[in-house]
């Protein structure tokens, strides 16, 4: 619960403190950042549950604490947790001994085409009217960098760790 809590705390300041807003038809529409890469390593080092119980806490404490300018959207703290569910789930699927880099790139690109290519802009054009073919393009150039740069990350502090966090601190206690 206590790497939950600190993931949820990174994503929040990466998220609010070290990202920008694009705005597309005077909305900003889409943030670029790495808000979502503690919600991704959560899900496929912790499982699917804390993925998007991360994802979720961080979305809502982080409007509350910095509304970055617009009106709270439900449906974006919805797709916050499967941010974190789709690669926790994707990982539970296809792994078969150790966490490989493909399994985790899988996972990563599995997660942020749902989340990030498909849901995001479809809520943002029936909620904010911003149509789904413009805010596209800009999502599919930025989901370039981010998947491989999530991957290689994930990928890298899974490797340091081990098994996973959760792993290690059920094994202590056994």
């Amino acid at each position: 619960m206590a790497v939950c809590g600190l993931l949820t705390a990174t994503s929040i300041v990466l998220a609010r403190l070290f990202s920008f807003m694009i705005p597309i038809g005077g909305v900003g529409a889409m943030r670029l950042g790495f808000g979502s890469l503690p919600v991704v390593m959560a899900g496929i080092m912790l499982g699917p549950a804390a993925g998007g119980a991360v994802g979720m806490l961080a979305d809502v404490v982080g409007y509350t604490i910095n509304p970055m300018g617009g009106a709270y959207i439900p449906h974006l703290t919805v797709i916050a947790a499967i941010t974190g569910i789709v690669p926790g789930l994707v990982v539970r699927l296809l792994k078969r001994g150790p966490l490989t880099f493909r399994t985790i790139l899988l996972a990563v690109t599995a997660g942020q085409f749902l989340s990030s290519l498909v849901l995001t802009p479809y809520v943002l054009y029936r909620v904010l009217h911003i149509p789904f073919w413009v805010n596209v393009p800009l999502r599919v150039v930025a989901q370039c960098i981010l998947i491989p740069t999530y991957s290689v990350v994930v990928y890298a502090v899974q490797a340091r760790v081990g098994a996973s966090p959760r792993a290690h601190a059920c094994a202590k206690t056994r």
